[in-house]
């Protein structure tokens, strides 16, 4: 099993669209996505800031036992002004 925590939603929503990810759950404001077409992974949006990284994290491991955890995203890319 792979999670992929995220963030935004932009960070992740071309690849959820292509792989055709829908809502698996939801826990407060985190949001679970998986795929038939990806079965052995998981996708997390977890919002922004370290505690909410931290809690998805922590959500991804408790209830889907991954082997491996991606921190997917661009880290402030979509300010205004910010350059890669």
């Amino acid at each position: 099993m792979l999670a992929i925590i995220a963030a935004f939603h932009q960070e992740v929503g071309d690849y959820l669209k292509t792989h055709r990810f829908s809502l698996a759950g939801r826990h407060d404001y985190l949001r679970m996505y998986q795929s038939d077409m990806k079965p052995g992974v998981v996708v997390i949006e977890g919002g922004v800031g370290r505690e909410k990284a931290e809690e998805a994290t922590k959500l991804s491991i408790e209830s889907y036992r991954p082997d491996y955890i991606v921190c997917a995203g661009f880290a402030g890319g979509v300010r205004q002004g910010a350059k890669a």
